[in-house]
């Protein structure tokens, strides 16, 4: 847990942008309208797998300026042979040539990685606690001990600035990542499934409202962060509540 939980962080540290999460360009602009910019050219995927890295740069560096492209997909994803990669509005002259140094810029592997994926940090996690938590093992210490893991993650994770989904390079191409987490998303994962296996635990549903209730804190002057922490708190089964201070 410690481990998962460091390199986790290590990522966190070097958010927006940074040599591993992936470094800044160009600057962060409002989302075009894609419906209304006609024809696109579907870069697909060639290959089975889990999307472990992405270079935005080498993307965005694919396609003609003035170009608008979108990742269908994000680190953490599972590709499916044939299914869309990215859009490119709009459709390029050579389209082999952009369709093959797209899918360059997108590493496709057998197996989910910690390279760029923070997401996977908190699926590791959350695994060791539902494994706990299952009648064969009935470990809740081990589960209350990944809460307050997940918390020490989360802190970090809900102050720090998320990078941009949209975003425009010095040649006027527009690279867009809507499938990106965000902090509500990133939430979600880390809380839903433990909370679903401590039903009938009490003390861990405990340790996660404390949790939640100490991240509420940490950001009460982000109204949309505090929204989604309580959304987790007022779901919980338990009976049991954890004084919040005003």
């Amino acid at each position: 847990m410690a481990n998962i939980a460091g390199e986790t962080l290590a990522l966190i540290r070097e958010l927006p942008y940074g040599p591993h999460v992936g470094m800044p360009f160009g600057e962060a602009v409002p989302a075009p309208d894609t419906d209304s910019l006609g024809e696109r050219l579907i870069v697909r995927a060639v290959s089975d797998g889990w999307v472990q890295q992405i270079s935005r740069r080498a993307v965005i560096a694919a396609v003609p300026s003035g170009s608008v492209v979108r990742l269908e997909t994000r680190v953490g994803a599972y590709l499916v042979c044939g299914t869309p990669l990215a859009s490119i509005w709009p459709p390029p002259p050579d389209h082999a040539v952009q369709s093959t140094l797209i899918r360059a810029a997108v590493i496709v592997g057998p197996a989910r990685t910690m390279q760029q994926d923070i997401d996977f940090g908190l699926r590791q996690l959350c695994d060791i606690a539902a494994r706990a938590l299952s009648p064969a093992v009935n470990d809740p210490t081990t589960a209350i001990e990944v809460v307050l893991r997940i918390g020490s993650i989360l802190r970090p994770l809900v102050l720090a600035e998320l990078p941009a989904q949209s975003h425009r390079d010095k040649a006027g191409r527009i690279f867009l990542t809507p499938f990106d987490l965000d902090h509500g998303e990133y939430i979600g994962h880390a809380f839903d499934q433990i909370r679903l296996y401590a039903a009938d635990h009490p003390q861990v549903l405990v340790a996660i409202e404390g949790t939640l209730r100490m991240l509420r804190r940490a950001c009460r002057e982000r109204v949309e962060l505090a929204a989604a922490l309580h959304e987790p708190l007022r779901q919980s089964p338990s009976t049991v509540r954890v004084d919040e201070p005003a």
